[in-house]
């Protein structure tokens, strides 16, 4: 899972380069990975909701679920 969650931390600090002011939509993420690489979407899933309880990720919560790096 070490490549999955590299996975996770590559795409949200490219996310974030991009829009520095907003935190990406776990959505929209966890879509992106499980499209081009072969993890499934509740495995993309499940890895960010660890990673959020480990501290790596932030979560935010209003409309949508969305994360920034720690």
């Amino acid at each position: 899972m070490e490549k999955l969650r590299n996975l996770i931390i590559e795409n949200v600090a490219m996310f974030r380069e991009a829009f520095p002011t907003r935190s990406c939509p776990s959505p929209d993420l966890i879509s992106a990975i499980s499209h081009d690489h072969p993890f499934t979407y509740g495995q993309v899933e499940n890895e960010i909701e660890k990673m959020v309880h480990e501290g790596v990720l932030e979560a935010e919560f209003s409309d949508s679920y969305s994360v920034k790096l720690g």
